[in-house]
């Protein structure tokens, strides 16, 4: 059975592969996502918090709180052995989907004319 398309580019992905490298808190995250891809994905708090809590929700990342300064908490996320599973399983899905999108790109055509 083909797989489903949907979520072929997926933000989790890249937001579990930083948290695979090391541990940060969000706007951390959009600064490292802002800076890797020469300003190209740029992630609004609207969007990245949502995908973060379904994130922890789900068993894939761990939060944290800690305190900086006085009054100011900051959450930290971190990876879990689930996360890295599925981010596995995800980043192969992906390159699967560039494979196929590749083979589509260079096919110049069918040679029969009948």
């Amino acid at each position: 059975m083909p797989k489903s398309t949907n979520g072929f580019f997926k933000i989790e992905m890249l937001l579990l592969k930083i948290l695979d490298v090391q541990e940060c808190y969000g706007y951390q995250i959009s600064q490292i996502l802002k800076k890797l891809s020469c300003d190209n994905i740029c992630l609004a708090e609207g969007t990245l918090y949502p995908i973060l809590y379904k994130l922890v929700d789900a068993g894939y990342i761990n939060d944290k709180k800690e305190l900086v300064g006085r009054r100011r908490t900051r959450v930290y996320y971190s990876i879990t052995a689930e996360g890295r599973v599925y981010l596995k399983k995800i980043y192969e899905e992906y390159q699967e989907m560039c494979s196929y999108i590749d083979a589509i790109m260079r096919w110049e055509g069918d040679n029969n004319n009948g």
